[in-house]
């Protein structure tokens, strides 16, 4: 005599066997492990752990998208230094010539008194400024104060723990498929776990955004957490800006990416 229990999963079987007999029926040679019977017993009624999924290669439409994007923000970087370098020339140039007349000025001025009667005159009383010891005082203690109250709220493990919450909400607490597809051996993910004062690389922060499939406004404040920023100016950065808002998470394409339009 069965249970209900044992009733109850042998009818889902039963069922999860039907369905799969059906698809078998529709496409007997595209079968694979993930219409079998179980596997849609899984799905379908919400029991068993899903596999994690590290970051898949991009479609070729979404990575053609972010290819121009970085390819744009890149071109415009590039003018924007070049217009800047010919300001900075500019700037040079009016300066030197600033420089020569003030040097012709003085020049004939010297010549001028050279040639002028000779003048005594009293020296001007001496101007003296100090700053009195309480003035400093105060200003130390004022930062003295300020620095407790920012020192007192510093969470000094606020990105360890910001990671362990990605791999939790993306990989299911399993942190194996995050490493790997960050390009991190165990041993370099074990030491950033494990020494929270000493935050990795710019690059290593960069790639592990990439890893936990973050956006660009996640991927940015993961980097403050480390100390870090995307900057304007730096064509690297602009890559990274356009992949993370292009949805590209596929480390081997940034690569691909950052050495088209970065030269790295």
């Amino acid at each position: 005599m069965l249970t209900t229990g044992q009733q109850r999963f042998v009818s889902l079987s039963q069922l999860g066997d039907g369905v799969g007999g059906a698809v078998a029926k529709l496409q007997p040679s595209s079968v694979s492990a993930r219409i079998r019977p179980m596997n849609l017993l899984k799905r379908f009624f919400g029991f068993g752990d899903p596999s994690p999924a590290p970051p898949a290669p991009a479609a070729d439409d979404v990575l053609s998208a972010t290819r121009d994007a970085a390819e744009t923000a890149v071109a415009a970087l590039r003018r924007k230094q070049e217009e800047e370098r010919r300001r900075a020339e500019e700037a040079r140039r009016k300066r030197e010539e600033e420089e020569r007349k003030r040097r012709e000025e003085e020049e004939r001025k010297r010549r001028e008194n050279e040639t002028a009667p000779m003048m005594v005159c009293e020296d001007p009383p001496a101007v003296r400024y100090s700053v009195g010891p309480r003035y400093i005082d105060e200003s130390v203690e004022s930062t003295r104060s300020f620095l407790h109250g920012e020192l007192e709220t510093f969470d000094s493990r606020a990105f360890s723990r910001r990671i362990v919450q990605g791999v939790k909400d993306v990989y299911g607490g399993n942190p194996v498929p995050f490493y790997t597809a960050a390009g991190l051996s165990r041993s370099a993910y074990s030491k950033i776990m494990s020494f929270p004062d000493r935050h990795p690389s710019k690059d290593t922060v960069l790639a592990m955004s990439a890893a936990l499939k973050m956006p660009l406004a996640d991927a940015e404040s993961l980097l403050r957490l480390a100390g870090y920023a995307l900057s304007d100016s730096i064509p690297s950065d602009l890559v990274w800006r356009a992949c993370f808002a292009g949805g590209v998470h596929y480390l081997p394409q940034i690569r691909q990416l950052l050495a088209e339009f970065a030269g790295r």
